[in-house]
């Protein structure tokens, strides 16, 4: 089964075509591979475990397998973009943001809102060359809104997202940056969401960026040529990794550049291959309908 058009394109938001690093190897194709380590693997899973975990209700959190090393403090969501974030303590004291991916109707509103429009910090200061997604800034400025808070006064800060939760872990990892806190972004299948000059400020601000890709991710592929054309880059460094096991891979692999015409991707790249990542399953369940049921 074959789904097409735009709607899907701009609806599942999880584009990249290159490796590709915030200074001056932002626009020269792909970096040099880095060789990664069992801490950043590690890391890596916990943020993939964080994701499967933000599409679940609190009360049933505990429950998962996927939360032996995270404990749940709080979940909070913006009640326009119905944007969803889990706050989590993890086993070794971190503290974990964990932005939920799309999971409604409501949800593809803010994924068509792209823009672009000027980067706008907590102060409400406009920046006067960064160019970032309209929507996941809003929803992103929201969560922090709401999420700040909660936060433990102490504890390195670790933001994630899949998707749709990419793009507003985005902003809340500058807040917290903004705020003193040693924060670090991994996203999951997360999008690009904003030009070069948005891409440095997220360099200046200290945090260290990870976006994870797998191979097989249709929806990656099909988003390739519209980030182009809008002058979207990713912030930080990409890391292949696979799909179905807890592994990263030195080289970042030539499909990781190949682009898909949107109107071939498949409901399984859809539904199964781009909700799986290093072998962790990373969407709603029918289980709990409360997440993903709610009103347009």
């Amino acid at each position: 089964m074959r789904l097409a058009g735009r709607a899907l394109l701009l609806a599942t938001l999880a584009p990249t075509d290159a490796l590709r690093t915030p200074a001056s190897r932002m626009s020269a194709g792909l970096d040099t591979p880095t060789r990664v380590s069992a801490g950043p693997l590690e890391q890596a899973l916990l943020a993939a475990k964080a994701c499967s975990l933000a599409f679940v209700p609190p009360a049933a959190i505990p429950k998962s397998p996927y939360s032996s090393e995270l404990s749940c403090v709080g979940q909070v969501e913006d009640p326009d973009s119905l944007a969803g974030a889990t706050l989590f303590t993890a086993a070794n004291g971190d503290v974990v943001i964990a932005c939920r991916g799309s999971a409604s109707l409501r949800n593809f509103r803010t994924n068509f809102r792209i823009g672009p429009v000027p980067l706008v910090d907590i102060a409400g200061e406009k920046h006067p060359t960064a160019l970032v997604h309209e929507g996941f800034q809003d929803a992103g400025r929201m969560l922090w809104l709401l999420l700040e808070p909660m936060l433990p006064a102490t504890g390195r800060v670790l933001v994630t997202g899949h998707s749709l939760g990419g793009g507003t872990a985005h902003f809340l990892t500058l807040f917290a940056a903004a705020a003193g806190r040693d924060a670090s972004l991994v996203t999951v299948a997360g999008p690009r969401l904003g030009n070069a000059a948005f891409a440095e400020c997220v360099a200046q601000s200290g945090a260290d960026v990870t976006h994870l890709l797998h191979s097989e991710d249709e929806v990656i592929k099909s988003n390739a040529k519209l980030w182009d054309d809008l002058g979207f880059c990713h912030a930080g460094t990409v890391v292949r990794c696979d799909k179905d096991a807890p592994r990263l891979y030195d080289e970042p692999g030539p499909v990781l550049t190949d682009s898909l015409d949107p109107s071939q991707v498949s409901l399984r790249g859809v539904l199964v291959d781009h909700c799986r990542y290093l072998g962790v399953y990373i969407g709603v369940r029918a289980q709990h309908p409360s997440v993903w049921l709610r009103p347009p």
